[in-house]
């Protein structure tokens, strides 16, 4: 079967949609880990087709549009980029082929069965070396937190929501980035840790003050209720005079008014910040 199904997610046609579909409704005894090609990218990606997320790459063949290309447009080589929430590695690899051998990208992973994927990507893709991963919650001080595994999809652990379908939970070990990380020079971060990002960014403020950097985050309202959500708000309107929505199939400039007014109707929106 596996065979048989290689051209679907493994050839030149595989970049076209539609055949990626019929294929992911033709092939159904795969197996649970598949290594598919990927459509943004010059890349492979193993997968977890028991998964939510899993079956919807297998499908795409992306991790999520139109976000990959509007990075794809702003991280250069050599530059030193974050990667919070790691999960299975989708953003790491684009990130470890943009910035190439003269860059750095730090990735960080709480779930120990996501993370067991991410090495597994960041190996698969030749990227040892450039991409670095870190078993670790990323938060604002030392310690240990409770991650609650979700039984929804793999993309959905939490340290913080308490909305969540739960099959168990894993204590992990929390780290603050300003005292981990020992590099004065950070061009990108991306952020998405299901509503625990004000603590996260409070832990790495240092890094924040002294670097021009780009922030990719997940805002979600929805999950943090009204006031953890506007403390995340205030934070970032201090910091972030550049304001970028992922709204309606693009990404836009656009005011801070109208950032936080959509993200608060829709729950949940992916902003692109820039501070000087």
């Amino acid at each position: 079967m596996r065979k048989v199904c290689k051209p679907f997610f493994r050839s030149p046609l595989s970049q076209f949609t539609p055949f990626r579909g019929l294929g992911s409704l033709f092939c159904k005894n795969l197996g649970r880990f598949v290594a598919v090609s990927r459509r943004d990218i010059d890349a492979f990606m193993v997968l977890d087709i028991e998964d939510e997320y899993g079956k919807g790459v297998l499908k795409r063949g992306r991790i999520e549009t139109p976000e990959d290309e509007f990075i794809k447009r702003l991280v250069k080589p050599g530059w030193r980029v974050i990667d919070i929430g790691a999960h299975w590695g989708g953003f790491s690899i684009l990130f470890g082929k943009l910035v190439g051998e003269t860059g750095k990208v730090w990735s960080f992973e709480a779930s120990s069965k996501n993370y067991r994927l991410l090495r597994w990507n960041i190996f698969l893709n030749n990227l040892k070396g450039v991409v670095e991963a870190y078993r670790y919650a990323v938060g604002d001080r030392e310690g240990e937190v409770q991650l609650k595994v979700a039984s929804t999809s793999s993309g959905h652990h939490s340290v913080l929501r308490y909305d969540l379908p739960t099959k168990g939970v894993e204590r992990v070990k929390q780290i603050p980035l300003d005292k981990f990380l020992k590099t004065p020079k950070v061009d990108f971060i991306k952020l998405d840790i299901e509503g625990y990002e004000y603590f996260a960014l409070k832990g790495m403020e240092n890094i924040i003050k002294n670097n021009s950097l780009w922030l990719f985050i997940e805002f979600s309202p929805q999950f943090m209720g009204e006031s953890l959500t506007e403390e995340l708000y205030g934070f970032l309107k201090f910091y972030f005079k550049g304001v970028y929505l992922a709204h309606g199939g693009r990404i836009f400039k656009t005011d801070w008014d109208t950032a936080y007014r959509i993200s608060l109707e829709m729950g949940q929106r992916n902003l692109f910040l820039y501070k000087e």
